[in-house]
């Protein structure tokens, strides 16, 4: 193809879109095969120079995620303690 054709995805489009995906996804059922194939898809270009990239921030963002979650429980769990002290 010649490069004017060729469409170039910022890392910050790709993080993105990782993230938007992630939220909505059923993790038990995501890989990150799929995710790979539906940037491709999103994007209308072929990422497979990119997987080392998207498989870190595919890492990356879940941590993020979980770490929100923990974060969100302990205080839910710490407002519930103070709550009930008064």
């Amino acid at each position: 193809k010649p490069l004017a054709l060729l469409k170039k995805v910022s890392d910050e489009e790709i993080k993105e879109e990782i993230i938007s995906l992630l939220k909505t996804a059923d993790l038990e059922q995501l890989t990150k095969k799929k995710v790979r194939e539906g940037l491709s898809h999103h994007f209308g270009v072929d990422l497979t120079d990119r997987r080392k990239f998207i498989n870190q921030t595919i890492d990356n963002a879940l941590a993020q995620q979980n770490w929100m979650k923990k974060t969100n429980n302990e205080i839910w769990n710490n407002k519930s303690k103070y709550e009930k002290a008064f």
